[in-house]
């Protein structure tokens, strides 16, 4: 692998990521969330990660 194409499981949480953020954190809340975190806070934070971790992987 080249290391710049995102793994197959990343693309997924990825999707799980935009469904979540589509349909609304009331109606389908993020599946990884600290506790004490509001369900929308929580939803932002794991998009922030998924975009560090897939733009780390990115060769300019």
């Amino acid at each position: 692998m080249n290391g710049s194409a995102p793994r197959p499981d990343a693309v997924g949480d990825w999707e799980d990521l935009v469904t979540t953020a589509l349909l609304g954190t009331d109606r389908r809340p993020p599946a990884r969330r600290a506790p004490g975190r509001p369900a929308p806070v929580a939803l932002l934070d794991a998009a922030a990660e998924a975009t560090v971790r897939r733009r780390a992987g990115l060769r300019p």
